[in-house]
């Protein structure tokens, strides 16, 4: 069994529950982009894991006003 840290895919990080539908269309968005590139990944639901809503909360950092950077974000660990 690989983890986050051990795994090289790259991860679409979001929250399919949400109580905004731009994190919706902005996933399907990066899907869609990744799939036409052919490009590898794997889709995590924050709402539904709690490890890797931890590690987006320790390793999403901050955008330029200081708060943690918004869903849905593109991470490889």
């Amino acid at each position: 069994m690989t983890t986050f840290s051990t795994d090289p895919a790259l991860y679409i990080f979001t929250s399919l529950t949400a109580g905004s539908s731009h994190i919706v269309t902005a996933t399907s968005r990066l899907e869609t982009i990744l799939r036409a590139n052919r490009v590898p990944f794997k889709a995590v639901d924050l709402a539904t894991d709690q490890k890797a809503r931890m590690l987006w909360g320790r390793r999403a950092g901050k955008d330029a006003s200081g708060r943690v950077r918004k869903l849905p974000g593109l991470a490889t660990l």
